[in-house]
């Protein structure tokens, strides 16, 4: 019945690759303690990771009211939305973290991807243009924008320069081969 003890089992057993039962024990440190904010982010964090999205929603929620001045909490608290297939409401708490830390690179490459999957396309290019301009080499957002303007925007100068900035940046990329034909195909046809 000592929270700190609880929680520390509950790092341990998260370390180790032992999740569910990290989970339990950083429930019991809540349980005993329920101020102990390092216990409920853990546990927030755990719960997005394992799945169960709404508890890990509900304990964003209750770190948030006790340190309401922490991105990452929104960064998780949008992560767990987007889990639970809330994409709207990961959308605003991404704005929120990003409102509170303006250079948190997770932050605004989830606000820019979740706008990508919501389809919403100008304000994702918007979003990684910001990333670019103070990462410019990040190879996975040139090729995100170069998929845009490829296949959304119908671009082809746009989308061909983004997909030979990737691979200028990263030459062995996963998806290294299908960038290529489309260089090929974009090159063709001009």
């Amino acid at each position: 019945n000592y929270a700190p003890a609880n929680y520390n089992l509950g790092k341990v057993l998260h370390v180790m690759g032992k999740p569910r039962e990290a989970r339990e024990y950083y429930k019991k440190a809540v349980e005993e303690n329920s101020y102990f904010v390092e216990a409920i982010f853990n546990l927030a964090h755990l719960e997005t990771e394992l799945g169960f999205y709404d508890d890990s929603i509900k304990n964003y929620g209750k770190f948030i009211e006790l340190q309401p001045k922490l991105d990452k909490a929104y960064l998780g608290l949008g992560r767990a939305f987007i889990g639970a297939k809330e994409n709207v409401k990961a959308i605003e708490a991404f704005k929120k973290a990003i409102e509170l830390n303006p250079s948190s690179l997770s932050s605004n490459i989830s606000l820019a991807t979740t706008y990508l999957s919501e389809g919403n396309f100008d304000d994702s290019i918007l979003i990684f243009n910001r990333i670019l301009e103070r990462f410019p080499k990040i190879a996975g957002i040139h090729k995100n924008l170069g998929l845009i303007y490829y296949q959304h925007k119908q671009n082809p100068q746009k989308a061909l320069h983004h997909f030979k900035e990737s691979l200028k940046l990263e030459e062995n990329q996963p998806q290294a081969n299908q960038i290529y034909a489309i260089i090929s195909e974009l090159e063709g046809t001009k």
